[in-house]
């Protein structure tokens, strides 16, 4: 008996398996070898801010500097806690929004819970073109997640846009 075209069974055979991580090492090479072709007399610089009472924060901001280093970018990170005046970190972060020598920002999410009400002020102090994280509205970059899924679209299924997609992760 044949199935019908629209069954479950034919779209499950459609399905590709796609080896994230043999593409994350191809865009890091892509990424590294376009640093180098655009030198310039300093490496670009990141500043993560980071609250560091909070172990997913800090693990996740290690490895975002371990790749950074890795192609080629400055990678520093500035510490806080639920202890930083709010004063402070807008200040901090004003100060780096101000410096040419800084090429993006990034605030580990999530803040401290008194500082959390004060997040969107505190986004709203990074510059659209600074804003590396896509976490403001007019962010010159899409966040991660997005931009991630989209390059493995592009990098992966032609025609995708001509498709409906559904992406699955374990």
């Amino acid at each position: 008996k044949a199935l019908p075209e629209n069954s479950l069974y034919l779209e499950l055979i459609k399905m590709k398996i796609i080896d994230g991580k043999f593409l994350a090492k191809k865009l890091e090479k892509e990424l590294k070898e376009k640093l180098l072709k655009i030198k310039k007399p300093r490496n670009p610089a990141i500043i993560s801010f980071c609250n560091i009472e909070d172990p997913a924060s800090v693990k996740y901001t290690f490895m975002k500097l371990s790749k950074a280093r890795q192609i080629g970018i400055d990678f520093m990170v500035e510490e806080f806690s639920a202890n930083t005046a709010r004063s402070l970190l807008s200040d901090l972060v004003t100060q780096y929004a101000g410096d040419p020598n800084i090429d993006g920002i990034m605030v580990q999410l999530p803040l401290p819970p008194d500082l959390n009400i004060f997040k969107e002020d505190l986004l709203d102090l990074i510059p659209p073109e600074k804003d590396v994280d896509g976490l403001t509205e007019d962010s010159h970059f899409l966040s991660a997640t997005v931009k991630r899924i989209l390059t493995i679209l592009d990098e992966e299924i032609a025609n995708w846009r001509k498709k409906i997609v559904a992406i699955v992760g374990s």
